[in-house]
């Protein structure tokens, strides 16, 4: 999530330099002093000439054979290393293709040992045709690939891909390939030059398809549209983006779960007044009490028995306040609904330990709460993949991190009070700036040591771990939308507890007047319907702008089809990926300081010299800091 409060490139490098693209391999003699004098140096691999076909030849190698086949052609080709260094630019800006579709594709089932193979382990209705896919490339870096179409030799995709790009190359290839059971076959590659695409801005073509196939001459049909960096409108808003920029509601920050009081406030005023550090916990458990009508969790983990209110460290009295799990269950009895959705931690079982082995605790936390009224449900971390092995790693080594707690309030802009940020209401997440090691294992954190060293298990063997996150307090319309994604996740991942449906409910919940809707509403009709009669202060423009980032795949959220073209696919998985695009634009409108903190930090993977994603973070970096430079 960003929120905002109103108030009135440089020259490629050469072969072997740092950060080139033609580092030599460890073991490769790099020096010609080390030649004998009228010897020809010996090459490791044979060198080739510069040709379309021997440029998609290298390509395919490195595509289809990593670890084996680790060097591309343009590598090893010195006159590929001279032509790269003349023709490259950097290709920077907002890219938009349409991958519409092809003819003509050669056959290329039935054709060998390993299509037959794959026939038998993938019985189709036609069992000769090819199973085609396209891959888009700036060079040898992937950014775009579309679903698979069976058995067709003039597929038609129509897909349109809207992704950011900073990338140093030549051409844009497009890949065709076949898929199979066992890796794939290429069906033939096309290539525009990327100085033509920076000019024309605007490409519509049918691509003749090089292809090691005879007697076939297929064809790709694709747009590109591309706005480059220096064209880009420097809004705040993230456009194309599943939710808009809200104009209502207010946020309050937090630091840790819990901010004392400290001298450095003193000098802080807001509006005249003095600053009053505000504490999350303390906050989310005033919001859990005062809730009426629904209250709703999304989190990593959740702990039943953690106190959310705590004393100092000189008090003994923190025992005394209720846990978690008391104050729920007794919200759920006196009629206010209570859901919660945890991620389910696959080795979390009674067989194995019900901790688990990241010490989510989440069976702990549905037992707790079963055969009373508050509904946990445990999700998994779901992707539907071409391949079982895939499918499997995925479910098993992903998580859901989405730490969310959203309630009513009669007092709050739109009826609606969330919090959201990196702080799950778990274990050892409850910290302050002191973060203490030892003297809060007598008081705060008697009940609630957290640390992971083998070894220590209580306060008296050791410190604790300290805890460092953010967190945010948000109202108005950007409330609802949190709700719309607790919505979207929940008809996914809890269908069936789908008795209760909360974007029906919530608009009779939040207006003066009850209303029963019998169909699910869209996005825009809930915020409609929410916002009918919201005040004329809400809507004043001097107020904080606030807009809901995130990224979720189609296996997790019943996306709204009013909005899919404010999403993004990827071999045919539809996802949003929104938190990526407003990292990329808030650097890229940067103009005095770049600050980034994170528990992960992994960015522009694509320069990497081995295989990595697609992420612009530190790239959008380097290119900031290179044009404060000039």
């Amino acid at each position: 999530m960003v929120c905002h409060r109103s108030e009135g490139a440089p020259p490629p490098t050469k072969p072997g330099e740092p950060g080139s693209n033609t580092t030599p391999r460890p073991g490769s003699n790099t020096n010609p002093s080390n030649t004998t004098r009228g010897q020809k140096k010996k090459s490791h691999r044979p060198m080739v000439s510069l040709t379309e076909e021997t440029i998609g030849m290298g390509l395919h190698r490195r595509l289809t054979e990593d670890k084996q086949y680790d060097e591309i052609l343009p590598k090893l080709d010195p006159k590929y290393t001279k032509v790269k260094e003349k023709d490259c630019v950097y290709f920077r800006g907002d890219l938009k293709v349409t991958v519409k579709g092809a003819s003509n594709l050669p056959n290329a089932d039935g054709r060998n040992i390993k299509a037959k193979f794959d026939n038998l382990m993938r019985p189709k209705k036609n069992k000769d045709l090819s199973d085609p896919y396209v891959n888009v490339c700036i060079d040898d870096i992937k950014i775009l690939q579309t679903k698979v179409i069976k058995d067709e030799l003039d597929p038609v995709w129509n897909e349109t891909f809207d992704t950011e790009v900073s990338h140093e190359g030549t051409k844009m290839f497009f890949w065709v390939w076949d898929d199979d059971v066992i890796g794939k076959e290429k069906l033939g590659h096309a290539s525009i030059n990327l100085k033509d695409i920076i000019h024309k801005k605007v490409i519509k073509q049918k691509l003749d398809l090089f292809t090691p196939f005879k007697n076939v001459k297929p064809t790709l049909d694709v747009e590109i549209e591309f706005e480059p960096v220096s064209e880009a409108v420097g809004e705040f808003e993230v456009t194309r983006s599943y939710f808009p920029l809200r104009h209502s509601g207010e946020v309050t920050l937090y630091q840790d779960a819990c901010c004392l009081p400290s001298p450095a406030h003193q000098h802080i005023s807001v509006n005249g007044s003095p600053f009053t550090a505000r504490s999350a916990w303390d906050d989310i458990a005033h919001s859990i009490e005062k809730a009426q009508k629904f209250i709703y969790f999304t989190g990593w983990s959740m702990t039943h028995d953690i106190r959310l209110r705590r004393d100092s460290l000189d008090s003994q009295k923190t025992k005394s306040y209720p846990i978690l799990g008391e104050i729920l269950k007794q919200k759920a009895n006196e009629g206010v609904n209570v859901l919660i959705l945890l991620w389910d931690e696959p080795f979390n079982n009674e067989e194995m330990t019900m901790a688990g082995v990241v010490g989510t605790n989440d069976e702990i936390t549905r037992n707790y709460f079963a055969n009373t009224k508050v509904k946990c449900v445990l999700a998994a971390r779901k992707k539907n993949t071409r391949g079982m092995l895939e499918t499997l790693v995925s479910n098993t080594s992903f998580s859901h991190h989405q730490k969310i707690v959203v309630c009513d309030d009669a007092d709050a802009s739109c009826g609606t009070v969330g919090y959201i940020g990196g702080l799950d209401l778990t274990v050892g997440r409850y910290d302050d700036q002191i973060h203490s090691l030892f003297q809060s294992n007598l008081n705060q954190h008697q009940d609630d040591f957290y640390q992971t060293f083998p070894g220590i298990n209580n306060g008296s063997q050791g410190p604790r771990q300290p805890w460092h996150d953010v967190h945010a307090r948000v109202t108005g319309e950007a409330a609802l939308d949190i709700i719309t994604n607790f919505t979207e996740r929940w008809r996914i991942e809890a269908p069936a507890e789908d008795v209760f449906s909360p974007l029906r409910i919530v608009p009779a919940m939040l207006l003066s007047q009850p209303t029963t809707f019998h169909t699910p509403l869209t996005h825009s009709q809930f915020m409609d319907t929410c916002l009918a009669d919201l005040p004329a202060e809400d809507k004043d423009e001097s107020r904080w702008k606030i807009q809901l980032f995130r990224s979720i795949p189609i296996d997790s959220a019943q996306f709204d089809e009013t909005k899919m073209n404010c999403l993004q696919s990827k071999h045919g998985r539809t996802y949003e990926a929104s938190i990526h695009r407003a990292y990329v634009r808030a650097v890229r409108n940067s103009d005095s300081f770049i600050y980034i903190e994170n528990q992960y930090f992994l960015g522009s993977a694509h320069t990497w010299y081995e295989k990595g994603s697609h992420q612009l973070d530190v790239m959008q970096n380097y290119l900031k800091d290179v044009k404060f430079l000039k």
